[in-house]
């Protein structure tokens, strides 16, 4: 390991090798405090750097920091942590924890930054079926386009925990915590938008409109948004309720996710702790609500009046009047090995795009994401073997 120090902030990362960066733990900091510092320099390097890898961890990181990042749901931030005293029942404990989390697949190295990892089975990234038309799709810390012929023909990297892609006219927008534009085919990134806040995340669901205004859903303050386009001026601001229905709130990072503006001009959030998605008016009047079964992820209005809704578990079709007319579930095709469902997108012929969270495997085993027709027949799987996550992929 390099001893030399890259100063960000009043923090300090320390440069391991080609590329990689540990923020090590501070004595006296908190595993909360430590998880905002790792997210907010993660960010900085990234910027200089945007294939950096990112190392959290040290000497003074207990395994109670690990189980915080973990606890957070943030374990997806880093790309290797640092076990000081890694003695083989440690390396399991903490193995075992990071691949609960599900997320990015986290290394686990030494003080001298050698894999504790045993060496994984590759094999090459694969489509099964006939993908129609290019993929934008939101990977494991990058943003890319796939071609119809499995190619990569864009891609962004050092991208962090990207939520949600979309594409708009020669833009690629992302949320990773805060908002960022790519005008193509250029991939340098530009800040649209960083909430007050970031705690627990800051801006993971936005939509852009086809009159260029933007909608946002800020986890970490509980504020619906929308941007004035060309000004970015604040047009509307309201505070959603993140609470369930027992009246508790969830985790930081668990208020709220995907949002959508509908054609009457409310708008559809998810609110994943609460498991249920509200809608609320311009002036942040509740309007309509419906609960799911666990974490809502993404909610889509249909032209019918009825909205689905991705649950992690599966996807479902509700009436206005909260009758289920449709679902999908994530076993009824075991082949693609799918578990957590986020992202969707419904084309104009009723299929359904749907991306996944702590999917991916190295062999490309699993599916990241895939198509289906209203008859749950599948049209196409992408199975990478360089993404765990894709939770949102558009076509």
């Amino acid at each position: 390991m390099k001893t030399s120090i890259l100063a960000l902030g009043m923090v300090m990362a320390t440069v391991c090798g080609a590329g990689e960066f540990l923020i090590p733990a501070e004595r006296g900091v908190s595993a909360a405090d430590y998880l905002e510092i790792v997210r907010a320099m993660a960010s900085g390097v990234r910027a200089a750097d945007p294939s950096a890898a990112i190392g959290a961890g040290g000497p003074c990181a207990t395994d109670d920091f690990a189980k915080a990042f973990i606890g957070f749901g943030e374990s997806e931030e880093i790309d290797f942590w640092q076990v000081a005293d890694p003695t083989p029942e440690r390396v399991k404990m903490l193995r075992g924890l990071f691949d609960s989390a599900g997320g990015r697949a986290v290394r686990l190295v030494d003080a001298k930054g050698a894999s504790l990892d045993p060496v994984a089975k590759t094999a090459p990234s694969r489509i099964d079926g006939t993908l129609p038309s290019p993929l934008l799709v939101a990977g494991t810390g990058r943003a890319y386009v796939l071609e119809p012929n499995g190619k990569i023909s864009w891609l962004r990297t050092g991208c962090g925990n990207i939520h949600r892609v979309q594409r708009c006219g020669d833009s690629v927008y992302y949320s990773n915590g805060d908002l960022f534009r790519c005008r193509l085919p250029d991939t340098k990134a530009e800040l649209v938008y960083r909430p007050k806040s970031r705690v627990g995340a800051g801006v993971l669901g936005f939509e852009v409109m086809p009159n260029g205004n933007v909608v946002l859903a800020v986890n970490s303050t509980d504020e619906i948004v929308e941007l004035e386009a060309g000004t970015g001026r604040e047009i509307v601001k309201f505070r959603a309720d993140p609470k369930n229905a027992k009246g508790e709130t969830p985790g930081a990072h668990g208020h709220l996710r995907m949002i959508r503006k509908t054609a009457k001009g409310t708008y559809l959030v998810c609110c994943a702790g609460a498991s249920c998605v509200r809608e609320y008016d311009a002036r942040g009047k509740l309007v309509w609500e419906q609960s799911v079964p666990v974490m809502a992820f993404d909610c889509w209005r249909r032209a019918n009046g009825n909205t689905l809704v991705s649950h992690i578990t599966g996807v479902t079709e509700y009436t206005p009047d909260h009758r289920e007319v449709w679902s999908f579930k994530a076993d009824e095709l075991p082949e693609l090995g799918l578990s957590v469902l986020c992202g969707i997108q419904e084309l104009a012929n009723g299929n359904l795009v749907i991306g996944t969270w702590a999917n991916g495997e190295l062999d490309a085993s699993k599916a990241t994401a895939f198509e289906i027709t209203r008859e749950k027949k599948l049209v196409w799987a992408w199975r990478p073997n360089a993404d765990r996550n894709m939770m949102t992929a558009v076509r």
